[in-house]
């Protein structure tokens, strides 16, 4: 060790560096994949929101009418919803079959490739009051 050396040697300061471009690729790691978990869960609160619009447009488009809802038994529906340029939404609908008194069970798939939302609902709901707010 010398006396009255000033500043850190050429090795001291190429840890230095190799250190803070650790963590900072560190943190950048952790600030993407967040970003990109985000992105995923909006996503797939949209194809959800997609899924339930779908039953509660076939409920309401029936008049939810038991007859009809009936005869709408074992039928299935795709439609396919372009997002963007790049991204295409698959929107399916299945009815089940009828099982006497229980009551048919709609079941909606939206899909746009890299993921997809289910959702169930009984179609033997009773039509909202008029002026009532449906909820989900």
């Amino acid at each position: 060790m010398m006396r009255g050396q000033r500043g850190f040697s050429l090795l001291e300061v190429l840890v230095a560096i190799a250190l803070t471009a650790g963590v900072l690729l560190a943190v950048t790691a952790a600030v993407l994949n967040s970003l990109h978990t985000t992105a995923l869960a909006e996503e797939r609160s949209t194809l959800a929101d997609d899924a339930l619009n779908a039953l509660v447009d076939l409920r309401s488009t029936t008049g939810y009418d038991h007859t009809l809802l009936v005869a709408l038994a074992n039928h299935s529906s795709q439609t396919t919803i372009p997002k963007s340029s790049t991204v295409t939404e698959t929107l399916t609908v299945s009815i089940g079959a009828a099982n006497g008194t229980q009551p048919l069970v709609a079941t909606a798939t939206a899909s746009d490739g890299t993921q997809s939302v289910t959702e169930h609902r009984d179609l033997y709901w009773e039509a909202p009051a008029p002026g009532s707010v449906v909820q989900q």
